[in-house]
């Protein structure tokens, strides 16, 4: 496919900025930190950029004039919560990376649809060099994105990729979930259950864009019989949740049910430590009650913590927890939690890169999380 390059006006003899970024393939904003030597990285970028200025002859001082008229030296990032834990991290990695950068890191917040839509329109009529969108799986922008795409780079992180006019980073589940399952045989557990958590708040840190919920799920179905690990629907959860129920309290509520339960759907009326000794005692236990707790988030995680605690279930030599987010939360846990945590750094480069490159050609990226093995799987194989 042939790319259109725009040419200098007949009434003027100079060139654009924008004739430049075209020819080189990437934003004006790169272009001219490029050229007014703001971006000090000797790479293809850069000389692919110093190349085209000298091919349509554009001089540092009109690179100087665009800078002044066209490029605002800002970032957007577009997020539901700022008190979302990945959000969180997010900002605290991008800031200093953009301010490297020479430009600065604009803020914008909405909590539905609605408000994040036109957090995206004011930032577009900032006109920030580029946009990073941190919002949950659930949430629809496809429209608001096709529109604003065509005039400045977009780039979503997490969720479900709707608008494909822009680049995306996402996790990738599947693997996320291969490793979770890998180290759990590794330590010997036999069975597993999944805590989905409350909908429709359906993402893992807390909850924004780093896990996607309903495809770690649909991953833990698929990989365990590859793991050798028993799991039975049931265990599963698939329910919806009241609107507003706290993550944690979900996660002790869950935790009570499952393994107050047989397995078999019989409702257990026996204490606690009935529970923790058939537990211990019955070889074929593993079939009804989980060995491992899969939790989408470390609030879940802690909640079933304390309800195992309160069942005199031992973590983790009667039941394993793993977690996702690695939050500060999975650190203050006793035992600490095993969790996986989000390659926030990576993501970051990784969307100021593709700000950087041409949105003619949108790129979907996915990356792998990092499992930080703590006390909650630690045990001997039996």
């Amino acid at each position: 496919m042939t790319k259109h390059i725009p040419t200098a006006s007949a009434s003027s003899s100079t060139p654009s900025l924008a004739n430049v970024a075209a020819l080189a393939g990437v934003s004006s904003a790169t272009a001219s930190r490029v050229l007014s030597g703001k971006r000090t990285k000797d790479d293809d970028i850069a000389r692919n950029v110093r190349d085209a200025a000298i091919k349509l002859n554009y001089s540092v001082n009109h690179a100087a004039s665009a800078l002044r008229s066209d490029v605002t030296n800002t970032i957007g990032l577009i997020a539901s919560n700022a008190d979302d834990p990945f959000v969180a991290q997010l900002i605290g990695v991008l800031e200093p990376m953009i301010s490297q950068r020479s430009q600065q890191l604009a803020l914008g917040l909405g909590g539905t649809a609605t408000l994040l839509k036109q957090r995206i329109a004011a930032m577009t009529a900032r006109h920030v060099d580029g946009l990073i969108i941190a919002t949950d799986p659930g949430v629809d922008l496809t429209d608001v994105l096709e529109h604003h795409a065509r005039r400045i780079p977009i780039v979503q992180v997490g969720g479900t990729q709707r608008a494909f006019c822009t680049s995306m980073i996402g996790i990738d589940n599947a693997a996320s979930m291969t490793e979770t399952l890998r180290h759990l045989a590794k330590v010997g557990v036999r069975s597993a259950a999944f805590l989905h958590g409350p909908r429709p708040t359906v993402s893992a840190a807390g909850n924004g864009g780093a896990f996607d919920a309903d495809a770690l799920l649909s991953a833990f179905d698929s990989q365990t019989t590859q793991y050798g690990l028993f799991t039975r629907r049931e265990w599963n959860d698939r329910t919806a949740v009241p609107a507003g129920t706290s993550t944690m309290a979900y996660g002790f509520d869950y935790a009570t049910r499952l393994f107050a339960n047989s397995g078999d759907g019989n409702s257990g009326d026996g204490d606690a430590g009935d529970i923790a000794t058939e537990t211990r005692n019955d070889t074929s236990a593993f079939q009804r009650r989980p060995e491992a707790l899969i939790c989408i988030n470390d609030a879940i995680a802690m909640g079933a913590l304390h309800a195992l605690h309160a069942l005199g279930l031992r973590v983790p030599q009667d039941v394993c927890i793993v977690s996702h987010g690695d939050t500060p939360l999975a650190t203050l846990a006793m035992p600490q939690l095993t969790s996986l945590q989000p390659p926030t750094q990576q993501i970051a480069a990784e969307a100021l890169r593709l700000i950087d490159a041409d949105r003619d050609c949108p790129a979907h990226v996915f990356l792998l999380p990092h499992v930080i093995v703590r006390d909650s799987t630690q045990r001997s194989r039996s």
